[in-house]
């Protein structure tokens, strides 16, 4: 049947003159494109509009670009002579063409053909719309093409006040305005409907030109009062508007809003790692996160944003290359509350938050939960003196050893490497692995001895999780980001809800917890020159000289700082004591905003008074006790029997013995009196 049917039609074709077969020829193309046009859905825009990310406290902390928010209006609410405005401006034959002014056609090709090159385009509204919405800016006869049916599909798919509402409210009008609504309000205060004709011509003239008659180019004042004159003239002459009208609006003084601050937004680290994880965890499009005009709620905080930047960039000032960044969380919710990848966004965008380096010591956490977990308690003793483990031969700093057995309780403030290596080693690496990734890192890891020093690459963000485990006492909570996504309406598009799950026991986490004070309590601690107002945990680390780390916590907020350079440049001895700068002010900073408590110690804990030099249960004697902690029945039930009454005391013990008695004897005397 159809190949009869295209036989007839062969046959007819034949008969016609070669002028009315090309005719019908042609007219059967132009239909059959018109007919696809007309089915064909339209694209989907690519104009961007600025989505914002907003804090705990629903405060703009962010923008995905610097564009203002947009005021959509609706076309019966804009005056008639805001209309008549802009079409005299801009296509004075709107109403009467199929979206392309012949005239204006002509007079391009005539420009085009004298330049050798596009310098000129016909510019009806429904051209300049169709560019707006789905095209760039770039002048190539390829791109006119595709305008000018993307123009006739616009124009076959919608009414003409379909059309015009869908300009004014997606033309840009300069300055980071797009739509009329905005620009109304950027520039005058104002609604669209309170627009004057004076104002409304001047926002219709902006968009031939946004840089040339912008309101803010003031040294441009000639050009755009020549234009300004021009469109009402142009508008007097169709009768739009009066001669008298015309002439008050030339004469109008319009009083301009100052243009805006330049809001500082100091979260663009924080901004791409949200998109990142919005577009990975929801599986959204990032060029819609980034320019669909979405509200992101997010858990950053923006005091301690604020602290965390000047925390990085103000210790990295003046020097150099050297590069940092901070994370803190909040263990409590496992909520991100800041992040600075980098001192300088403008300088370079790498995001060193979310970027794997060696964390050196500062993994070492790890190492000893999964030794409490296997029966050692704080005071397992090890000899700190050169070791080879095999063809691995691990340094203590400085090369500084011990040369004597030392607990887990000087093992750590010290960051004894063969401590740390023998402990790992002794429960294998894959214990050592599986306690890392149960508290929170992702990275993979590889079962070596160099492991416990912290060789396998991890990212500060995850380091900042495995702190964030321990100061929740085991409980693990994945790092949450993200509140809510809704788009331009309101309409919720991703929704988040914080999760936990216990991975270690709240004894154990809690009896690391209490060793890691010691990093600042410590006479020896590797973090003893900072002071912080409330006990803090915490761990120092580097690694081979490329990489300085702190990671340290509260109850209520975990903080993980790193500095070195991008190229792999070894750091200095002073260079990597900045991590620790870096840490130390952003949490003096936390106090404004952060109350921070106590660790609580749970039921099944054992806290006892050791003697130092026995290991076991001090008497009153003993010269040299710590307060220890201890799983309850792992603790020593032994009293010490080397420091007895009569034993020689330390110099200055009878002198203690007689203030406590004086003391003691004062108080009784208090009493009694």
């Amino acid at each position: 049947m159809i190949k009869k049917t295209i036989s007839i039609i062969t046959h007819h074709m034949q008969k016609l003159h070669p002028f009315w077969r090309i005719i019908l020829i042609t007219s059967s193309l132009i239909g059959a494109t018109l007919l696809v046009l007309r089915i064909a859905p339209l694209p989907e825009p690519t104009l961007q509009t600025a989505s914002i990310i907003y804090d705990d406290k629903d405060q703009v902390i962010a923008k995905t670009d610097r564009r203002m928010e947009r005021i959509p209006v609706k076309l019966n609410k804009i005056p008639k002579h805001v209309l008549d405005a802009t079409l005299t401006s801009e296509d004075r034959s709107f109403y009467k063409h199929w979206g392309f002014s012949i005239r204006g056609i002509i007079r391009a090709l005539y420009e085009n053909i004298k330049a050798r090159r596009i310098v000129q385009g016909a510019s009806t509204v429904t051209q300049q719309l169709a560019r707006n919405l789905y095209l760039s800016h770039n002048r190539s006869w390829f791109r006119k093409i595709h305008e000018a049916l993307l123009t006739i599909q616009l124009e076959l798919k919608l009414q003409k006040p379909e059309i015009l509402e869908k300009y004014f409210n997606n033309i840009n009008y300069g300055n980071g305005a797009i739509g009329l609504g905005t620009a109304a309000k950027l520039y005058f205060n104002k609604e669209v409907k309170d627009l004057s004709i004076a104002e409304g011509v001047m926002l219709s003239c902006i968009p031939r030109n946004p840089s040339l008659y912008s309101p803010y180019a003031f040294n441009n004042r000639s050009v755009i009062s020549a234009r300004h004159a021009f469109v009402l003239n142009k508008m007097a002459e169709a009768g739009k508007i009066t001669a008298q009208q015309a002439l008050q609006a030339k004469r109008s003084y319009l009083t301009i809003k100052k243009p805006p601050a330049k809001q500082v937004l100091h979260a663009n680290y924080a901004r791409d790692y949200i998109i990142k994880y919005a577009s990975e965890k929801f599986n959204l499009d990032p060029r819609l996160l980034y320019g669909g005009g979405l509200k992101i709620y997010t858990t950053l905080n923006n005091n301690l944003q604020t602290a965390a930047d000047y925390a990085v960039s103000s210790t990295l000032e003046n020097k150099g290359e050297l590069q940092g960044a901070l994370v803190a969380i909040d263990p409590q919710t496992g909520c991100l509350k800041a992040m600075i990848g980098g001192k300088k966004y403008e300088d370079s965008q790498l995001n060193r938050a979310d970027s794997p380096r060696q964390p050196g010591s500062a993994f070492k956490p790890a190492v000893y939960l999964s030794a409490l977990e296997n029966g050692e308690t704080a005071l397992t003793k090890i000899k700190s003196t050169r070791t080879c483990f095999g063809n691995y031969c691990p340094r203590n700093y400085g090369n500084i050893y011990q040369e004597r057995e030392i607990t887990m309780h000087e093992a750590i403030p010290l960051s004894d490497n063969i401590f740390a290596v023998s402990m790992h080693l002794r429960h294998s690496p894959e214990k050592t692995i599986a306690a890392a990734k149960k508290l929170g890192i992702h990275s993979p890891l590889k079962a070596v001895p160099s492991l416990a020093l912290g060789s396998s690459e991890v990212k500060p963000v995850e380091l900042a999780e495995m702190y964030a485990t321990l100061a929740s006492q085991g409980i693990r909570r994945p790092l949450f980001v993200i509140r809510k996504i809704t788009d331009s309406t309101g309409k919720i598009l991703a929704e988040d809800k914080e999760t936990e799950q216990q991975v270690a026991t709240p004894e154990h986490t809690f009896v690391l917890t209490q060793l890691l004070t010691n990093t600042f309590e410590s006479s020896t601690g590797t973090a003893r020159d900072i002071k912080q107002p409330t006990i803090m945990a915490g761990k120092t680390g580097t690694s081979n000289s490329k990489d300085g780390w702190m990671a340290g916590f509260s109850p209520q907020l975990v903080a993980t700082s790193w500095i070195g350079y991008d190229k792999g440049k070894d750091i200095s001895t002073q260079e990597e004591k900045l991590a620790k700068s870096i840490w130390d002010k952003f949490m003096r900073a936390s106090y404004r905003t952060i109350n921070h408590g106590e660790f609580k110690m749970p039921n099944k804990v054992r806290s006892v008074q050791i003697c130092r030099e026995t290991g076991k249960l001090a008497s009153s004697f003993c010269p040299h006790q710590d307060k220890e902690y201890f799983v309850s029945g792992t603790e020593p039930t032994k009293n010490c029997t080397n420091h007895k009454f009569n034993t020689t005391p330390e110099p200055g013990f009878w002198e203690d013995v007689k203030d406590k008695f004086r003391k003691k004897w004062y108080d009784i005397s208090d009493w009694f009196r």
